[in-house]
């Protein structure tokens, strides 16, 4: 089965579930904004993606914003990254 991760308010995690079911295939999604991941599974899956860590923030959304993160972001440590 395959687990989703995101929010219901984002686009392309909503096009990606259409895709999903437009396809048959299983899957389970997890909102992390009505709950938080654990912070090994979130660590787990930056590792698996191959990807530079700072992609998975939103910097469109209202909580980075207003954190100022756009400036703090780059001093971060990984692990402050992932906390």
């Amino acid at each position: 089965m395959i687990k989703v991760y995101g929010y219901t308010s984002c686009t392309t995690v909503r096009n990606s579930m259409k895709f999903l079911e437009e396809n048959n295939l299983e899957y389970s999604f997890f909102d992390f904004v009505k709950k938080q991941i654990a912070e090994d599974t979130l660590r787990d899956l930056i590792l698996r993606s191959n990807k530079e860590i700072d992609l998975f923030f939103n910097k469109n959304g209202k909580l980075f914003k207003e954190l100022a993160l756009k400036d703090k972001l780059p001093t971060l440590s990984y692990d402050e990254k992932v906390s």
